[in-house]
């Protein structure tokens, strides 16, 4: 019987590669390649992981590995969408939300082997400008801070670096109004607005608790003032996972969403995106990762 055929993208700039070093890393490899025929490819550069996709997809390959962080999981998703192939997840990231919102192991072996067991979820995708996210699209303070985060800052520091330069960033951040539409309705206007596919929110934080990946829908979660009282709040209440019930943060559940607003910067996935106008929609079932049983 002929092994599958495995595509295994893989960042070496992952901030933690490492552990591919260890030794339930180097097992994790031994088994991988005992239960198929694996061809590594490295990214090189920002975007490499879609490019590498879109030129192997129709090679034969029977799934895909994601070996990387969330960055490299979106591009991998980018090249991989509208074939009917698996996707795996090795996560060797800093937070690697979409894994732990599957409840995929940090450990590189048990991950592997979430692979091997080959048990399958069809999973929605947003899909902002054109381009696919797997968690989330956000447009307000936390777009401009991911305009100024560098990548070298973002590996030297790790999980805190986007709170280092959040504090940073705010000294010169102006808030802007973001005026929302959702599915044809009208929702005002906010000065963040977060479209979730996930509940989760750089780790351990809910942005939108009952977010789920597979229910067809994004959740729209708007906070709709500013100003530095106002801001703590909102952090210290995200932190404690208690946003929800301020009076000036709402949210809403919809298919189709659109964002404007006059130099507001958004961001796709923590990557830097652009500034508004912003039109998400769902994509539904749109990947089959692997999954635990």
């Amino acid at each position: 019987m002929q092994k599958p055929k495995i595509l295994f993208v893989l960042n070496r700039e992952s901030y933690n590669f490492q552990r591919l070093k260890t030794r339930d890393g180097i097992q994790a490899l031994w088994e991988l390649h005992r239960f198929g025929q694996v061809h590594i490819r490295e990214t090189e550069y920002s975007g490499h992981a879609t490019q590498i996709v879109r030129e192997n997809i129709n090679k034969g390959y029977d799934l895909v590995i994601s070996a990387g962080g969330d960055g490299t999981l979106n591009e991998v998703v980018n090249g991989l969408i509208g074939h009917d192939i698996p996707l795996g997840i090795l996560p060797l990231g800093i937070t690697n939300v979409f894994a732990l919102e599957l409840g995929i192991p940090m450990n590189p072996l048990k991950a592997i082997r979430v692979i091997l067991n080959g048990n399958t979820r069809k999973v929605d995708l947003g899909e902002a400008n054109g381009r696919l996210f797997t968690m989330m699209a956000g447009a307000g303070l936390d777009g401009y801070v991911i305009h100024n985060l560098s990548h070298e800052f973002k590996k030297k520091y790790g999980a805190p670096s986007h709170i280092i330069e959040g504090l940073r960033s705010y000294r010169t951040y102006t808030p802007k109004p973001i005026r929302v539409r959702a599915d044809g309705r009208d929702l005002g206007t906010g000065y963040e607005v977060i479209i979730a596919n996930t509940a989760s929110y750089g780790g351990k934080f809910k942005i939108s608790p009952v977010a789920s990946v597979d229910d067809g829908f994004l959740d729209v979660v708007i906070f709709r003032n500013s100003g530095i009282l106002r801001d703590t709040r909102y952090f210290f209440s995200v932190i404690i996972n208690r946003h929800l019930y301020l009076e000036d943060v709402s949210i809403y559940r919809a298919k189709d969403i659109h964002l404007e607003g006059s130099g507001v910067y958004y961001h796709i996935d923590s990557e830097k995106g652009g500034l508004l106008p912003l039109h998400v929609r769902v994509r539904e079932k749109a990947v089959r990762v692997y999954v635990p049983e």
